[in-house]
């Protein structure tokens, strides 16, 4: 069977919005048999799973030959994607991993204005959330790695699961820098910069407008702001020359 009459087969899978390209859950031979029917080059979409759904604003914009790759291992997963987003090299969206790793209930939102290098987020966790805001900018490598992909228990008490993991937030115009790691549960707050090579696995950062460094993170200084782009900052005119 060519992909032509799986397209034909399923069309009512996939709809064309107003607002964005809605694609729904696919049924797992069909994936299996055509690889993705209704991915392009630049959206690259494997779902295994019932009742899934990614929805992209159609102002997101993928760069020639960038690739955005969401994988979907569970059940009543929902990515969404907001406007006028930025995606360069190839970025992915991992949820659920092999068969004793399938989830249920995941929800990745990202909001609008945002540019992603290489990013990477993942979790193997059910119930779990990422959500990014407004007008952040996203350097090569970084990870978001909301897991710890195997279980943590107390000594004393076998059952008591110590690792669990929930939610992960990054706010408005946080810019993370080159090969940062962000690590399960933590939330960055709005205005921060995460420095370069940062691993961040404190669950308690609060301030915004800070710089967060090193391993483990922790704020470094407070009460700054930045920009993407000042001509005085190029010009770095200084007083000694």
């Amino acid at each position: 069977k060519t992909k032509e009459h799986y397209r034909k087969k399923y069309k009512d899978y996939f709809k064309t919005q107003q607002d964005c390209v809605n694609l729904l859950t696919i049924n797992n031979i069909v994936v299996d048999e055509t690889g993705v029917p209704f991915s392009k080059p630049d959206l690259i979409v494997n779902i295994q799973g019932e009742n899934n759904k990614i929805v992209i604003d159609k102002s997101t914009h993928f760069h020639n030959g960038n690739k955005l790759i969401i994988s979907i291992n569970g059940s009543n997963c929902k990515v969404c994607i907001g406007r006028e987003n930025i995606i360069l090299g190839t970025n992915r969206i991992t949820i659920g991993g092999d068969k004793n790793h399938r989830v249920n209930n995941v929800k990745v939102t990202v909001g609008n204005k945002n540019r992603f290098s290489n990013f990477r987020f993942s979790t193997v966790n059910s119930n779990s959330t990422l959500t990014i805001g407004n007008n952040c900018m996203f350097s090569v490598r970084v990870d978001l790695h909301n897991t710890d992909n195997h279980p943590i228990y107390d000594l004393n008490n076998s059952s008591n699961i110590i690792n669990k993991v929930s939610d992960m937030k990054i706010g408005n115009s946080v810019w993370i820098c080159e090969d940062v790691t962000i690590l399960k549960n933590v939330s960055i707050p709005d205005g921060c910069i995460v420095g370069k090579f940062a691993v961040v696995s404190d669950q308690n950062l609060t301030k915004c407008n800070c710089v967060i460094a090193g391993n483990p993170a922790k704020v470094v200084k407070e009460n700054i702001m930045w920009k993407t782009y000042d001509p005085a900052y190029i010009s770095n005119l200084r007083e000694d020359r």
